[in-house]
């Protein structure tokens, strides 16, 4: 029998004759498919037990493959209104003795191993990747943790900068639609992707059922200058991108117009980029009002429209969110939805994008349980199945005692599991972030050791080069966000190298394709022999050495430092070394031509220099760099050949145009004064003034501590603690009760919290100004929010135990208002 689409093929075990149980694996919201299925394999099931006539039972085998092809053929054909499947709901086995539904959970790690066809892969694996970007503390990572209810800062590095982004997060995301008649976005909701076990949340207008329409990854990229290379790794299994502008701060950033300008040098259009005016609730805080706020999120959307023409995001949609409150967060769910998915043919080699490399095994662990290296990233093209022996470009790089590169060897490993968060896969295709497990050393996968390599199939990888010559195309200052015109030269050379830098040739060295643009342009950097460069070449990050040059023409030939595997066409970044800055994103490169490296123990190659037409590749179409969800002549063609799979959304029934943006900006508006009124109100706290009174000779009290205590919402010992360490009031101690170790903590009750008194040991002049000046710097460390600057504020231990049991803990400052949290440093 063949199992509809989303369920497994039968498995019968025996109980004890003549009990026999029927078993198929599903996941939740094909319960229903797989309940009536189910009840079919047991009746025949039944009938293979009582019937002796061989004959009879494989024509009605072959009568009920035919009937389970036609049934799911139309049930593939259908739309996703009609699919009463994505509720969620349904019971458990049909007709037949002692039949049951099960998911299985697998392995040791928790995650879930499904028996599933090929066919059914794209039920569990996300169909896209989507990249966060943006400038650093624009709210990426919050957007992220809403949709996905994961937090992608996972390293040590990270969590000791409390929270900062340092390397590439991940998670995976289910956008869900109600199955009712619930208008759109309200209809829209998210949830976690990595899990496939759960079950699909209610809706939020009718709570009613709901039923998955999009499954995609998110890339959680850096926003800081100095991590632009790790923003570049992540750009590079890019289907789409979320571009994050925090509505508070002055537009354009200058890592969000960086960012933009590697979207719109990458091939994005307007219909793969959503612009997201995160932070808007902050435009509304302060007392301002309605109106006021109102006026300056036109106002500063406006600016945004501006700063995005000409770019990628010109024209794409503009939505005021919030990430901590979660207005209009549904009107992004629906954006998502609307996303065609990556095709998934797999017509050619496959082609494997590694953008980190881990070792999952722990110190201690025994010897025969330790795993191979592990490989994440984004299938490009073709398909992988569990099994599959895959080859590892460049691999290890041979140098000899100069340093200089001789040859490589490529790594060949073999596929052991295939993860897409917690769910095991038989096979994956393009689309989504991507786990392998492989039989590799892991101590070569530790730590990104093997970030930047590209794996698939043997002999169907592009080649590896050690030289170069690119087409050069300079950013200028508008679209790096620079205040200027920016530097004329970033070259230790006087010369402008406008003239062959190679007496003969360097038109024949740097020829290939008319010229990258702006080669001469007003500010570029004027490049000479000997300069460095750094360079993104797909994931892979590495320097190389200009050779020869011509700035008048916008071309380069450079020696590449090590060995990177790229396609004749491939565009790259390019970033020159600025002096007291480090490498800086200067401009994008197309590779025109290639010198190839030796392969180990293989035949030694002549210097020739691979052009489009020899080399391995797409040619010199520029078209052919895009991502594959770009619309562009390469991937029409590839669509003739290709259906995208799984269902799209109607784009009328959400307006993101440009002229619905008015439209999102009210109903932004209205979603605050509807649920977020406090932060309208924008309450404040009355805080009594001290009452000094001065004790004989060094000391002196302060009357109404306690009351000032309650009025700040604040445990007295965490007060007395920063005035102590602030110093110049002298030692500082609790007094004016007779049991004062309840009363530090603020556990007492509120009538003894205002007998509290605090004892000063001091004979400073001015005490009341000092107090006063202590109490506002407190009040603005500690209880104002430094986003929305209300006083409603709750501060914790940083492990989320209360503060009042260590008062010397890390802490962090909670807004009751705008729910923006911040970390307070140790007293």
């Amino acid at each position: 029998m063949v199992p509809p689409a989303g369920v497994s093929k039968p498995k019968v075990t025996v109980v004890s004759p003549p009990t026999y149980e029927v078993t198929v694996t599903a996941m939740q919201h094909r319960q229903q498919a797989a309940s009536a299925f189910l009840s079919e394999c047991a009746q025949m099931a039944q009938q293979l037990f009582s019937n002796d006539d061989l004959q009879t039972l494989a024509a009605a085998a072959a009568q009920q493959r035919q009937a389970a092809m036609s049934a799911t053929k139309a049930a593939s054909q259908a739309k996703p209104a009609n699919h009463a499947d994505g509720s969620g709901g349904g019971g458990g086995g049909g007709g037949g003795g002692g039949e049951r539904l099960a998911v299985h959970e697998g392995s040791n790690d928790g995650s879930a191993a499904v028996d599933m066809d090929e066919d059914d892969t794209h039920v569990l694996q996300p169909t896209l990747n989507i990249g966060l970007v943006g400038h650093v503390a624009h709210g990426k990572s919050s957007v992220c943790r809403y949709l996905s209810g994961k937090r992608t800062q996972q390293h040590s590095q990270e969590r000791k900068l409390h929270g900062a982004t340092v390397k590439l997060g991940y998670a995976n995301c289910k956008v869900c639609r109600c199955a009712g008649s619930c208008p759109a976005p309200v209809c829209f909701v998210t949830m976690g992707g990595d899990d496939p076990s759960l079950s699909t949340p209610p809706c939020n207008g009718c709570e009613g059922p709901t039923y998955v329409v999009k499954h995609v990854s998110f890339v959680d990229t850096p926003g800081h200058h100095d991590l632009i290379n790790t923003m570049l790794t992540g750009a590079s299994a890019f289907d789409g991108a979320l571009l994050l502008v925090a509505a508070n701060e002055a537009v354009p950033a200058p890592q969000t117009a960086s960012h933009l300008a590697i979207l719109t040098q990458m091939g994005f259009n307007n219909s793969q980029v959503c612009v997201l005016q995160n932070k808007s609730e902050l435009l509304f805080g302060g007392g301002r009002g309605v109106a006021e706020g109102s006026a300056a999120l036109e106002s500063h959307a406006a600016k945004i429209r501006s700063f995005v023409k000409d770019t990628a995001a010109e024209g794409a949609p503009l939505l005021p969110v919030s990430a901590q409150l979660g207005h209009n967060m549904d009107a992004l769910a629906g954006w998502l939805g609307t996303l065609p998915d990556r095709g998934t043919g797999v017509g050619g080699g496959a082609v494997f994008n590694v953008v980190r490399s881990f070792d999952t095994n722990h110190p201690g662990d025994a010897t025969r349980s330790l795993k191979g290296g592990v490989l994440g990233g984004a299938l490009l093209e073709g398909s992988l199945r569990r099994g599959d022996t895959v080859e590892l470009r460049p691999g290890r790089v041979t140098r000899d005692e100069k340093g200089k590169v001789v040859s490589f060897s490529p790594i060949v490993t073999k596929i052991v599991k295939i993860m897409s968060g917690k769910t095991e896969l038989p096979s994956v295709v393009p689309g989504g972030l991507i786990a392998l497990e492989t039989d590799i050393d892991p101590a070569l996968t530790r730590a990104d050791g093997l970030t930047g390599m590209v794996a698939g199939k043997p002999g169907s990888l592009p080649p590896c080069f050690k030289r170069i010559f690119l087409d050069l195309t300079w950013l200028t200052a508008h679209q790096l966000g620079q205040k200027g015109a920016g530097d004329a030269s970033d070259s230790d050379s006087d010369s402008d190298s406008d003239s062959d830098t190679s007496s003969e040739g360097d038109e024949e060295a740097a020829a290939g394709g008319g010229g990258g643009g702006g080669g001469g342009a007003k500010g570029a950097p004027k490049l000479a022999p000997k300069d460095r460069l750094q360079l993104s070449v797909g994931s892979a990050i590495t320097t190389g050495r200009v050779k020869r040059c011509s700035n008048r023409q916008g071309k380069a030939e450079i020696v590449l430092d090590s060995v990177v595997a790229c396609r004749i066409g491939d565009r790259i970044a390019v970033e020159v070394k600025k002096e007291g800055k480090g490498w800086s994103l200067a401009g994008f490169g197309i590779v025109r031509e290639g010198v190839e490296c030796n392969l180990d123990g293989g035949a030694q190659l002549d210097e020739k220099v691979v052009d489009g037409a020899e080399g391995e590749g797409q040619g010199e179409d520029e078209a052919s760099t895009m991502p594959p969800s770009t619309t562009s002549a390469a991937t029409e063609a590839a669509d003739e050949t290709t259906e995208p799979s799984g269902p799209t959304l109607d784009h009328d029934t959400l307006n993101f145009s440009e002229g619905g943006d008015e439209d999102w900006r009210q109903r932004f508006t209205a979603l605050l004064e509807e649920k977020s009124r406090a932060l309208l109100d924008h309450t404040r706290l009355k805080v009594p003034p001290p009452v000094l009174v001065r004790d004989g000779g060094a000391r002196a009290r302060w009357m109404n501590f306690g009351a000032t205590c309650l009025a700040l919402r604040r445990p007295p010992s965490h007060l007395a603690a920063f005035i102590r360490a602030e110093g110049g009031l002298g030692e500082v101690s609790l007094a004016g009760l007779d049991d004062i170790s309840e009363a530090g903590t603020g556990s007492c009750g509120d009538l003894a919290m205002g007998k509290l008194q605090l004892r000063l040991h001091t004979r400073a002049r001015a005490l009341m100004d000092k107090v006063c000046k202590l109490l506002r710097k407190y009040c603005v460390e500690f209880v104002s929010c430094k986003q929305c600057r209300s006083a409603q504020t709750t501060l914790t231990r940083n492990d989320d135990k209360d503060i009042r049991r260590r008062a010397t803990a890390d802490m962090v400052l909670t807004c009751r208002e705008c729910s923006a949290s911040t970390f307070a440093r140790r007293i």
